[in-house]
């Protein structure tokens, strides 16, 4: 695609960056012709297209770049930040007219591919301006229909200039092809500018009936698909094939109920002024309940409950946390079953014993046995490892958990006892080692011990995880690769492990749930511990407005800050795990403000939905600014400590 081109649909996908429109200009196009010989534009409105599978909207392109950019603390109009060739764009286009898009199926498209025609299209307040523009630009323009000019922008795309109905007399409709712009042109003119859609200042949809439609016959066939499948990696082992057969016939299953119930997916944004904050929505609607996707919304829609008192008196120094209720457990159960049948049966055709098979089962079997519904928070240190080697990262990078689990704490401590004999199993390593080359000495270890933990009455069981130094660093070097680490810099610059690391995990009863605590250090799990009983209640962090009210039978509804987010994203070597505290540190609000997320499920009939929202507020996006602007300039690497 030419860059021309290219430039110009990067423009109109980008539009939500706004930008101040300079006074119109004179027309300087060919003298209209006398309104007595001229046809008048068909301005009559068009229903959406049956085939319609996307459709979005900006509606204030200006006002929300202008209030988000305002709040980064980064002031800025569309002219200051688009290339120059382009900003003379604002003198045809209005930025405070709605920018919409819209895609179709290709009638024309066969076979499996999924290409549809796509359009987006932005407010021209004069038409007569746009094609003068056009014209000066040497684009070829032509006259297709009363009121309706084609303008090629290069061979690979194509605009047309057509009257419109909405608060511009024109827009500018632009796609890949005259084809993509010809199929939708009146629905993006005559008909996406009257839809209503919600109030939000941002909405897009994704509808999945078009496609159900095109394809139904292979949705239909996903079963026989599945048997074409299981030809070719089925084995001569008839118990094995019979696993096999469960696990991959199910998931065929639930792909084809899942595909025949996906009504839309719904992403819209929310200018919250008086509060200054960003509302994300998010939903996913479902047209039944055949799935097991749409069983367990449904169980969620009916049994979920606000969060627990007791996480509102967790340790106010975390910095993230969540809770959730607990659903669809029966299905979860029997969904491992089959997985443990499989593994079973795998193992067994490997030749290995019957006992270890046995604490192999049992190992994954209880992870269906400890799923419950859960709240906790976690946070940093309080007091940072000292040195730099791979233990101390790990301290650092785990900080501490803690939470409670609506599970006794027996079957807690029997999933961690299973795990840590297939840990200890010889024959099970031995195979390890001699079929997939995973060497006996990078295996962890994990050993247990009965503790004190007051002021509850039970016992503990402390269980520690010894990571051997090898391994260690191997999944050090792999989670700061994640995060951005320069390869040749500051991966370079860290100590290799010399001694083995440790994760503590602190279990203990509490009545009928149990009390789980996290952290490297053994001290600092049975110290995080005695928090979970008789803490204050957290003190909400500091907020220009209070958070929105909580619904009332909410799934989920995690919250965490600007770190916890930054801690899985790139820095290209600007700043590594280690020196992020120092970084948040330079921000205005120290990275402290927390994105508040929920969750529920909604049931209307036979119809469900999963609804979420996440709340950003100014602090988050002033921090997100100067984080920006740290790192563009260098000034990210924090100072070495003197």
């Amino acid at each position: 695609m030419a860059p021309s081109r290219c430039a110009l649909i990067a423009l109109l996908a980008c539009t939500a960056c706004g930008g101040a429109r300079p006074e119109a200009q004179a027309p300087t196009a060919l003298p209209p012709e006398p309104a007595s010989t001229r046809p008048a534009p068909d301005l009559s409105p068009v229903p959406a297209p049956a085939d319609l599978v996307m459709v979005g909207r900006i509606a204030r392109p200006r006002a929300l770049f202008e209030t988000l950019a305002g709040w980064a603390g980064v002031p800025a109009s569309l002219e200051q930040v688009l290339p120059d060739e382009l900003r003379e764009l604002g003198s045809i286009v209005s930025w405070d007219a709605p920018v919409e898009l819209a895609a179709v199926l290709d009638p024309e498209a066969s076979g499996p591919e999924l290409e549809p025609l796509l359009v987006v299209s932005v407010g021209v307040p004069s038409p007569a301006d746009a094609l003068a523009y056009s014209e000066q630009r040497g684009y070829r323009v032509s006259e297709v229909a009363p009121g309706v000019h084609r303008v090629a922008v290069d061979d690979d795309g194509v605009c047309a200039v057509s009257a419109a109905l909405g608060p511009t007399p024109a827009r500018l409709v632009c796609g890949g092809s005259w084809r993509d712009v010809e199929a939708l042109l009146p629905y993006a003119t005559r008909g996406l500018p009257g839809e209503v859609f919600s109030s939000d200042d941002v909405h897009f949809e994704l509808r999945a009936e078009p496609v159900r439609a095109r394809y139904r016959d292979q949705i239909q066939s996903i079963r026989v698909m599945a048997g074409l499948l299981l030809r070719r990696i089925g084995t001569d082992d008839a118990r094995v094939d019979r696993a096999l057969s469960e696990v991959v016939y199910g998931l065929a299953d639930e792909a084809q109920a899942l595909a025949l119930e996906l009504d839309r997916l719904e992403v819209s944004l929310r200018l919250d002024e008086p509060a200054r904050a960003l509302d994300l929505d998010y939903a996913l609607s479902l047209a039944g309940t055949g799935s097991v996707v749409g069983q367990i919304v449904r169980e969620a829609s009916e049994g979920a409950r606000p969060a627990p008192d007791d996480w509102f008196k967790l340790p106010a120094s975390g910095s993230s946390g969540s809770y959730s209720t607990a659903v669809g457990g029966a299905r979860i159960e029997k969904v491992v079953r089959a997985l443990a049948e499989l593994a079973d049966a795998y193992l067994e055709r490997e030749k290995l014993g019957a006992d270890t098979r046995k604490r192999i089962r049992d190992a994954v079997e209880g992870t269906a046995r400890i799923y419950s519904s859960y709240a906790y928070v976690s946070g940093p240190l309080e007091k940072p490892p000292a040195g730099d080697d791979a233990s101390a990262r790990l301290a650092q990078a785990v900080g501490y958990y803690l939470g409670f689990s609506e599970v006794r704490a027996d079957r807690i401590t029997q999933w961690m006892g299973d795990i840590a004999k297939v840990l200890g199993d010889r024959a099970f390593l031995a195979w390890l080692k001699e079929r997939h080359g995973l060497d006996a000495a990078m295996a962890p270890k994990l050993r247990s011990r009965i503790a004190r933990a007051a002021p509850f009455e039970a016992r503990a069981t402390v269980y520690t995880l010894e990571l051997p130094a090898a391994l260690l660093e191997t999944l050090m070097k792999d989670f700061e690769g994640r995060r951005g680490d320069d390869e040749a810099g500051a991966k370079a610059e860290r100590k290799p492990a010399a001694k083995p690391g440790k994760l503590t995990f602190v279990v203990v009863p509490d009545g009928e749930r149990t009390v789980v605590a996290v952290a490297a250090d053994e001290r600092v799990a049975l110290d995080t511990v005695v928090l979970a009983r008789g803490a204050a209640p957290p003190a909400p962090p500091p907020a220009p407005a209070p958070a929105p009210p909580r619904p009332p039978r909410p799934w989920s509804g995690p919250f965490g800050p600007l770190p916890d987010v930054f801690r899985w994203t790139p820095f290209g070597g600007k700043a590594t795990p280690a020196e992020l505290p120092a970084l948040m540190a330079k921000l205005p609000q120290g990275g402290r403000t927390p994105l508040v997320s929920t969750l529920r499920a909604e049931l209307a009939g036979e119809r469900v939905r999963l609804v979420g929202r996440t709340r950003v507020l100014s602090g988050t996006l002033s921090d997100a600014g100067a984080l920006v602007v740290l790192l563009s300039d260098g000034a990210g690497k924090p100072e070495p400590p003197r």
